[in-house]
């Protein structure tokens, strides 16, 4: 089970100063603002019991006044391990204001373009710390590991232009892939006015959304 507390939504408003302006027990300090969060945690935890994964996303850090840091986050995810969490998926928070950061970083982008947060991340907690962030090359991905700056690597976009990525990796055939752009042409079905329905998601993958239709 994965709390999704990263990207402006719910649960990483309460965690932000720069969204949750509320004067009751959740909100005001960091510890009030910490507490929704952390109350979420411990409710799981008690009815799905110890062996069930629980894994938070976390949004590390804001570039806007008032808005989360990465000092905030890192004392936020000390305590959400003690209140439960067994991974953490580590993000950025809400991509708005003068300096928003893209959640889904574009081509100009630097490869793992969040990876600095989840180290940062990884310092303060004993579980396994995911990065994310356009990391699209295997040889990427192998370094972030095998430097210690994360335990796990989440791709997203990648994988629906090439679903057999990993395969691909695994079995030496790396020079097979291929490889997403970041165009964020996948999201064109959500916030494009000028997508229609049929309409290509993936640039180089024309089966991406229509693996029924065209099995």
């Amino acid at each position: 089970m994965e709390i999704h507390g990263a990207h402006g939504y719910l649960v990483c408003q309460f965690f932000s100063g720069a969204d949750n302006q509320r004067t009751d027990r959740y909100g005001g300090d960091l510890e009030g603002r910490m507490r929704f969060g952390l109350a979420i945690v411990e409710a799981m935890r008690q009815t799905i019991g110890e062996k069930f994964p629980i894994i938070y996303r976390l949004g590390a850090e804001e570039k806007r006044p008032g808005g989360i840091t990465l000092r905030q986050s890192r004392a936020f995810a000390k305590q959400l391990q003690k209140a439960g969490v067994d991974a953490f998926d580590i993000s950025i928070g809400s991509p708005e204001g003068s300096k928003a950061m893209n959640p889904s970083p574009g081509p100009k982008a630097k490869m793992g373009t969040y990876v600095p947060l989840a180290e940062a991340i990884k310092k303060e907690v004993t579980v396994p710390v995911m990065a994310v962030g356009r990391i699209n090359r295997p040889e990427v991905a192998e370094a972030i590991l095998t430097e210690g700056r994360a335990d796990w690597i989440g791709i997203a976009r990648q994988l629906i232009a090439d679903p057999q990525w990993p395969l691909k990796v695994s079995g030496g055939r790396s020079d097979e892939i291929v490889a997403c752009k970041s165009c964020n042409t996948c999201f064109q079905p959500l916030f494009g006015t000028r997508w229609k329905f049929g309409d290509p998601i993936c640039k180089v993958n024309p089966e991406a959304g229509r693996e029924v239709d065209l099995a």
